[in-house]
């Protein structure tokens, strides 16, 4: 068990193989694919084909959270609906839910949270770049 907030199970639906790093897709269902940017190392060790089990690991604290889709170089844009948001002195956690089986969450700033207008019930997008996905094998 680690204590990572955001762990989806997929199947390895493609890989892409570079020289160092390769890029893994994973489909966690209902359409959503994660993109995670793997050294060709690990994932020979674990080793992912097409159709293989897996588990993507996301701390929450690599999740950023905006209003939007961005037109920026992140691979991993997820929409969704905030359905909690639980608010320390610094930080806040905020749940995004995308569909019945996937809720992101994201640990960002108060500061954040009220610039960007997040509020329970409202939509918000889910942004998180493929180096900061971690795919294992079960």
């Amino acid at each position: 068990m680690l204590g990572v907030r955001n762990q989806f199970k997929g199947k390895v639906c493609d890989i892409k193989k570079g020289a160092i790093n390769g890029l893994v897709k994973v489909d966690v269902g209902n359409g959503i694919v994660f993109t995670s940017n793997t050294s060709i190392e690990s994932i020979d060790a674990l080793g992912l084909t097409v159709g293989k089990d897996c588990v993507v690991f996301i701390k929450a604290m690599e999740v950023i959270l905006a209003n939007e889709k961005l037109n920026i170089g992140t691979r991993n844009q997820v929409e969704g609906t905030i359905t909690e948001i639980n608010k320390g002195s610094i930080n806040a956690l905020v749940k995004l839910k995308v569909n019945d089986n996937i809720t992101i969450s994201s640990n960002t700033s108060i500061e954040s949270v009220d610039a960007l207008g997040l509020q329970v019930g409202k939509k918000a997008v889910a942004v998180f770049k493929a180096m900061s996905v971690v795919v294992a094998t079960e």
